[in-house]
């Protein structure tokens, strides 16, 4: 997105970031769920942006499985936004590990 040695172009980020999410790699998957969760590149589209934050999540990706508990939790869904920060901090991830300490719970064992 930042246009690293070419012209920032989101659309042009997001391009790329779909064929790598389409490809299977969680960090495109990662990356394009930001995009649609903040309108960058694509017009604002949470179902997509939980679609592509759970495809990551599910293959391991600590900060897909944040990202997926924030979404959940906005949404109402404070169990399924839980349990997807608990398995976030087990990664490893560091916002899901502060989150975990603010909220006084028990740090899961590390994945």
């Amino acid at each position: 997105l930042d246009g690293l040695g070419v012209d920032k172009s989101p659309q042009e980020a997001v391009k790329w970031f779909q064929r790598g999410a389409d490809a299977g790699n969680s960090e495109c998957q990662t990356d394009l769920a930001t995009c649609y969760e903040r309108g960058e590149g694509v017009e604002e589209n949470m179902a997509e942006a939980e679609r592509w934050c759970r495809a990551a999540a599910a293959q391991g990706n600590a900060k897909a499985q944040g990202n997926l508990a924030g979404i959940l939790a906005m949404r109402g869904d404070m169990e399924g936004g839980l349990e997807w920060s608990i398995k976030s901090a087990a990664a490893g991830d560091e916002d899901a590990i502060a989150l975990m300490r603010q909220l006084g719970l028990e740090m899961p064992p590390r994945s």
